[in-house]
């Protein structure tokens, strides 16, 4: 593997907090259920794990969308961001899969988060 290739998978295997196997895996597997059949048929199965993938990948941009407000607003002086989740409503899956994960990831690096329809509240 060149390692350019092998470094960045690294880097994003620390960021998702999984091994660089589980990432390796885990990008496979997105790129062949992203690929459908020249028929353009998606089987159910592969339909959730497309589902399941899109909700994982919701909490990491969401922990992504948040630090960038939070790093333009610090720069203006202001210590609390509210960030759109993106969501129209959210479902107790939704809640689960993307918000509670994103909210543990931002609490862990000592931000204090608050939950609000569909924003997250971040204070520093």
């Amino acid at each position: 593997m060149p390692s350019e290739l092998k470094s960045e998978l690294e880097s994003n295997a620390k960021v998702n907090r999984r091994s660089m196997n589980a990432e390796l895996i885990d990008r496979l597997e997105k790129s062949l259920l992203s690929a459908t059949t020249p028929t353009g048929e998606l089987s159910a199965a592969d339909a959730k794990k497309l589902a399941e993938h899109a909700l994982e990948d919701g909490a990491a941009a969401l922990v992504a969308k948040c630090l960038e407000e939070v790093s333009r607003m610090a720069r203006q002086g202001v210590t609390e961001v509210s960030a759109d989740t993106g969501f129209d409503a959210i479902s107790a899956e939704v809640e689960e899969s993307v918000i509670q994960p994103a909210k543990a990831r931002l609490e862990g690096l000592g931000y204090v988060v608050t939950a609000l329809d569909c924003n997250l509240i971040v204070r520093f």
